[in-house]
């Protein structure tokens, strides 16, 4: 039987990052991109590496992805679920009528 402990599905923040990259940018990550992070991740996969590990590595690597785009980008993350939460995630999304974030 498969070990499903929490640490086994964890998906990596940095290949949460490059698939938003990808739907929001509608291409493909670059080449040389590409090959920068794979080279991190066999150097730190070889000696069994850990998720924080490879965040470590790689959540760099995709920043500065994300940074040289010509479009600048916003990230919003919401938590909670009470009503001071709904009520101060909501309240913001709108600026005279029209949304803020398009």
């Amino acid at each position: 039987m498969a070990d499903d402990s929490p640490a086994d599905c964890a998906i990596p923040l940095w290949r949460v990052l490059e698939e938003e990259y990808c739907e929001l940018e509608g291409r493909p990550l670059p080449g040389a991109y590409l090959q920068q992070r794979d080279k991190e991740l066999n150097s730190i996969r070889d000696g069994r590496g850990t998720i924080e590990q490879e965040n470590a590595a790689i959540l760099p690597l995709v920043f500065g992805l994300i940074h040289r785009l010509p479009k600048p980008r916003v990230g919003l993350c919401l938590s909670g679920g009470g009503i001071r939460s709904a009520t101060f995630t909501h309240l913001p999304a709108r600026e005279h009528g029209q949304p803020v974030f398009q």
